[in-house]
């Protein structure tokens, strides 16, 4: 009975839009992918829901902008040395993408030597706001309410792992 209102986002984004329009308890309707770009209905009266589904999507897409392909990383980054700082948990790998987006400076996760561990590579210009990045993380999980802040986290990723592993299977 209300107008409706079309929401379009890039193809490869839309599994984390959806999960944020679920997350925000927006109803909506999926349309099929055309040209690389996928759109979704939503209800009119769900604007500020909508506002807040946007903030956090931009968000994330701030967060990818600074994190690079290991491949992206090590070839800007020919000419510097490089720094790795070893075996991080997929949490505090998120919170350490949250404060580099919120820094401003770019590296490279990638899969360490045991499994569920990363390793983060960053270029050696950058150090000191790396170290930066690396102690919040370290603060952020520290003490009761930094437990908890963790196995919240962690519960979400495991979501968000779960919901991508199903969208990729429907594609």
């Amino acid at each position: 009975g209300g107008k409706t209102a079309y929401q379009t986002v890039d193809a490869g984004d839309a599994a984390v839009f959806e999960k944020l329009l679920q997350s925000q308890r927006v109803p909506y309707v999926r349309l099929q992918e055309i040209d690389g770009k996928v759109s979704f209905v939503t209800r009119d009266c769900d604007k500020a829901q909508m506002e807040k589904v946007w903030e956090l999507f931009a968000a994330e897409l701030k967060i990818a902008f600074q994190e690079q392909t290991p491949h992206e990383f090590i070839h800007d980054n020919a000419n510097q040395n490089v720094c790795q700082a070893l075996g991080y948990t997929e949490a505090e790998v998120e919170v350490f993408r949250r404060q580099a987006a919120e820094i401003g400076f770019t590296y490279s996760v990638v899969a360490g030597e045991e499994p569920g561990l990363f390793d983060i590579l960053y270029a050696e210009r950058d150090k000191d706001i790396a170290t930066k990045a690396l102690k919040a993380v370290e603060y952020e999980f520290s003490g009761e309410a930094g437990q908890e802040y963790k196995e919240k986290l962690e519960q979400s990723l495991a979501v968000k792992n779960q919901v991508l592993a199903q969208a990729r299977q429907k594609e």
